[in-house]
C-alpha cells in the first residue's frame, strides 16, 4: 500500500453508517466478548498489510481447528475504493488523517453458536442471533490498541461514521469500500508475486532515487530490480488452490471492490466465490455489529 496526502472533498455518508456507529460506541461496546491477544511472535512487515494478515490468519485459523474452546469466525477485510484513495485515521504514518491505495484488516466475529465445531457456510454472513453482540479488528497499522473493538476501531479509523459535520465535508473520492474474505477461502487462493511493489526503472542519468526505495533481488532476475519499501524475509505466498489453479499474482483482484468481479483473473477462482463480499461503509458497519445486512452488500 502508498499513502497520499491528499484532502478530502464534501459529500456526506449514508446517515444510518452513523447512527449505528455512534450507538454501539456509546452503549454497547462493553458487551463484545474479550478476543485473543496478538500472538507475540506475529510478522510484520511495513508496506505489505496483506501478507501481515495473511500470516495472521494462518495462527488463528490454525488455533481455530485445534482449540475446542476457540469461538471466533477469521476474516481478511480489504479496504479500497474504485480510485484507490481511501482516507484512514489513526494510521501509523500519520496521526491525523493518511490515504492509502488500499489497506488490509483482520476481524475476528463470534461464531454462531450452533456453528462452533462445524462448517456452516451459510451462516458466515448472517444476523446477531446467531453471531453474538460484535467484532474485534487487527491493525498493524494503526494507533490504536490491537486488538480494537469494533466501535471504537470505526469511530477512531472512520471518525466521519459517527460525526455529521465531518461526513458533510467528506466526499466519495475517499470513503471506504471493504470486501470481505473468510480465512479459509483467503489463506487457499490468495498469492501475490510482490510485482505491485517494484519500483519504475530509473534511468542511469538520474542521481536522486527516492529515500523509500531499496534494493533487492528477485529470484532468478538479472540485473537486481528495486523494491518500494522493502519486502519480507521470507518466500512470497501463495495459497493451495492458487497455486493448483496456476494463478500467480491475485492481490489486486482482493483489492478490486467492483461488485461484478468482471476484472478478476481466475474464473476458477471467481466461480467458487474466493473474493469475498464487497460492501459499502453502511454494511460493513453493520455486519461487524452482528446485524443481518443483507441489504448492504454490493457483492
Amino acid at each position: 500500500m502508498s499513502g497520499s496526502d491528499s484532502g478530502p472533498s464534501p459529500s456526506p455518508i449514508p446517515s444510518a453508517a452513523i447512527g449505528v456507529a455512534r450507538g454501539w460506541r456509546d452503549a454497547n461496546a462493553s458487551q463484545i466478548p474479550s478476543p485473543p491477544a496478538l500472538p507475540a511472535d506475529s510478522v510484520y512487515t511495513s508496506c505489505y498489510c496483506e501478507e501481515n494478515v495473511y500470516l495472521l490468519a494462518q495462527a488463528f485459523t490454525a488455533r481455530k481447528e485445534t482449540e475446542r474452546d476457540w469461538r471466533w469466525d477469521v476474516y481478511a477485510v480489504f479496504v479500497s475504493n474504485p480510485g484507490k484513495t481511501v482516507a484512514l485515521w489513526k494510521q501509523k504514518a500519520r496521526d491525523d488523517i493518511v490515504v492509502w491505495d488500499y489497506h488490509v484488516v483482520l476481524v475476528l466475529r463470534p461464531t454462531p453458536p450452533l456453528a462452533r465445531g462445524r462448517a456452516v457456510d451459510e451462516l458466515k454472513f448472517s444476523n446477531p442471533e446467531v453471531h453474538g453482540p460484535g467484532a474485534w479488528v487487527y491493525d498493524f497499522d494503526t494507533l490504536l490498541p490491537v486488538p480494537c473493538s469494533w466501535p471504537e476501531y470505526v469511530s477512531g479509523t472512520f471518525p466521519y461514521t459517527h460525526d455529521r459535520a465531518l461526513a458533510n465535508l467528506f466526499g466519495e473520492t475517499y470513503q471506504s469500500l471493504f470486501r470481505v474474505v473468510p480465512a479459509d477461502v483467503f489463506l487457499a487462493w490468495f498469492v501475490s508475486d510482490r510485482s505491485h511493489m517494484l519500483a519504475p526503472a530509473i534511468d542511469s542519468s538520474f542521481s536522486g532515487a527516492s529515500p523509500r526505495s531499496v534494493m533487492g533481488l528477485v529470484p532468478g532476475a538479472v540485473p537486481p530490480v528495486r523494491y518500494t519499501a522493502p519486502p519480507p524475509p521470507y518466500p512470497p505466498l501463495c495459497g493451495r488452490r492458487a497455486r493448483e489453479a496456476g494463478v500467480v499474482h491475485n492481490l489486486m483482484e482482493f483489492v478490486s471492490m467492483s461488485p461484478d468481479a468482471e476484472d478478476l483473473e481466475s474464473s476458477v477462482a471467481r466461480r467458487e466465490g474466493c473474493y469475498g463480499k464487497v460492501m459499502d461503509m453502511e454494511g460493513f458497519v453493520l455486519w461487524l455489529a452482528g446485524r443481518d445486512n443483507d441489504g448492504d452488500i454490493l457483492a
